[in-house]
């Protein structure tokens, strides 16, 4: 559809400011303004027929121009306008059809109600565009006119539209110069309001809906900082920690964004809290830890894994100032999991030393009810390939009162892993025999790892006939939770089975079945590369590091108030 001419019409008298209106940028042509009623009407009818024209006025008279056939829409916004009953039967004719959005009196700088009605012609043929390209360019007029209020009460009008345009097409209102004016000018209204005010309120909750849909952190946080601060004021609350049950809430959601706001709250809260300490007033440390702690483990999910360690290092200090004689033990096993993970990406045996002492200082902490230290001490001994120390752990923690089952499992298959790394084969396959027998018949994921597992360890046993059984059980239950796209995501099974199929055949002089998964092997290898998918140590499944640290809890009974829920 072809441009629209947009006209606007004043009778110079509504002190209009003009360079305001001018300020525009998202119109596809010139916005044309007239004060002149001849001159507006004159050149209208000059226009080529099939040309179009939406008309914007701010003087009742214009809607005698209704029925000139180049307007195919009309806007008049009116300041205590004649009662609609008034409307004239030659004016009904020259429409199909009129609504009209009354803007209270309350939000008008001259205490009158602001009438904005539309008409729609018989010609009426515009989008879905135009038409919310006009209703913004009204909120400029408003705010043009000196009715801040006014405007910002009318772009809020069409916030549902907004977001629905977010909803229909996100990718393409990221790009729109509309909606991105529309936003630009929305906040730049509420910077003029009082935080506390229901309008300001209302236009930073929906800034930040917004904001959650176009995946903005820094807007989201900006917008959701001063509907904090609004609702606050509003509600005389000066308890700094109130807000730590709304960064929780926002930590439980899925969205990155939301994970961002939490963040940020929980440092706004550090900040305040710091701040008030004096040699007459302590604040409480145990709090602080625990905040710091969550920040921590955000980062951690992040894989920002030395901003984690920075923030587990600032709750053991708020811990220590607490309680000396107390250890934070949990605390420990969180820097213990993060120098591991530092020493995945850098490669220093700095941060796997660092992680073992952690995880020895809880071990000699008589109080210790941590049961994920041994296991996760077995974990780093065998990066350092330490592995009978890694072996006493797994004993020690077989020992252990209350293992689940899959703790059970994941004793047995580390001993699998570390006897078949001792060369003590026989004792591997019995071991790892004991963790498939502990698997449950709805676990198939652990049974396809532990049949792997057998297969590599028959493999250096040569006992080809059972590494091909094992590898065709794998790759059975493999094949059966094909369509489940979770169902190892990150280990290339059907690589790995079909790789050393491939070698069990050529031992047992198959040709033609070690041919044929060769050119499977060759396709999920592919795949394997195209999705990014690790590869691992002796193509034994990973053993994964477990801690559990303090956290900031949700009360109870805490609800997000109205005014503040996204």
């Amino acid at each position: 559809m072809s441009p629209v001419d947009i006209f606007l019409f004043h009778d110079g008298d509504d002190l209009l400011n003009i360079e305001s209106v001018c300020e525009i940028d998202f119109l596809s042509k010139p916005l044309k303004i007239y004060k002149d009623f001849a001159k507006l009407s004159d050149d209208i009818r000059n226009i080529d027929d099939h040309q179009q024209v939406l008309l914007i006025t701010l003087d009742r008279s214009c809607r005698q121009m209704l029925d000139m056939k180049q307007i195919v829409l009309s806007y008049t916004i009116e300041f205590q306008p004649l009662p609609a009953g008034e409307i004239t039967p030659e004016e009904r004719e020259k429409c199909i059809s009129y609504s009209s959005t009354v803007i209270p009196a309350m939000y008008s700088k001259k205490r009158s109600d602001i009438t904005v009605t539309t008409w729609f012609t018989k010609r009426t043929n515009l989008n879905n565009s135009h038409l919310l390209t006009a209703s913004v360019l009204i909120g400029n007029i408003l705010f043009s006119l000196n009715e801040i209020e006014a405007s910002t009460y009318w772009l809020l009008f069409l916030s549902q539209i907004i977001k629905n345009v977010h909803q229909d097409n996100l990718l393409l209102t990221l790009r729109n110069r509309l909606i991105n004016f529309y936003m630009k000018f929305l906040r730049r209204l509420l910077q003029s309001h009082p935080k506390e005010h229901e309008l300001t309120m209302n236009g930073y909750r929906f800034l930040s809906q917004l904001h959650i849909l176009r995946c903005e952190d820094l807007f989201l946080i900006k917008s959701y900082n001063s509907l904090i601060g609004g609702f606050l004021k509003k509600h005389d609350i000066k308890d700094h920690f109130y807000v730590l049950s709304l960064a929780a809430k926002f930590n439980e959601r899925t969205e990155k964004t939301c994970k961002s706001l939490a963040l940020n709250i929980y440092l706004q809260v550090i900040t305040k809290t710091q701040s008030m300490e004096t040699p007459d007033q302590k604040i409480p440390h145990d709090k602080l830890g625990c905040i710091f702690s969550t920040v921590s483990v955000i980062y951690k999910e992040r894989e920002m894994y030395g901003m984690a360690l920075h923030y587990a290092n600032q709750a053991m200090q708020q811990y220590y100032k607490h309680d000396p004689c107390s250890p934070p033990v949990d605390v420990y096993a969180l820097r213990a999991v993060l120098q591991a993970m530092l020493w995945k990406v850098t490669k220093s045996q700095v941060h796997l030393s660092a992680s073992l002492d952690d995880l020895k200082e809880i071990d000699k902490n008589e109080r210790c009810t941590d049961k994920n230290f041994l296991f996760n001490m077995f974990v780093i001994y065998v990066d350092l390939k330490r592995y009978p120390s890694a072996l006493d752990c797994l004993d020690r923690a077989l020992l252990q009162s209350g293992n689940d089952s899959q703790r059970i499992i994941e004793i047995y298959r580390g001993r699998g892993l570390l006897y078949f790394l001792l060369e003590q084969f026989d004792l591997a396959v019995d071991n790892s025999y004991k963790a498939l027998q502990s698997c449950s018949e709805t676990n198939q994921q652990g049974q396809a790892i532990m049949h792997v597992a057998l297969a590599i360890i028959y493999e250096r046993l040569q006992n080809w006939n059972q590494v091909i059984e094992h590898i065709q059980r794998a790759l059975l239950i493999y094949e059966l939770n094909n369509e489940n796209k979770a169902f190892f995501e990150n280990y290339p099974l059907a690589e790995i089975s079909h790789r050393r199929l491939v070698i069990a055949y050529e031992k047992t002089q198959n040709i033609q079945l070690m041919n044929t998964h060769k050119q499977q092997a060759i396709i999920e290898k592919e795949r394997t590369v195209r999705l990014n998918i690790p590869t691992y140590f002796n193509d034994m499944y990973p053993f994964t590091m477990m801690c559990s640290v303090r956290q900031v809890q949700l009360s109870n009974d805490f609800e997000i108030p109205h005014e503040l829920s996204i």
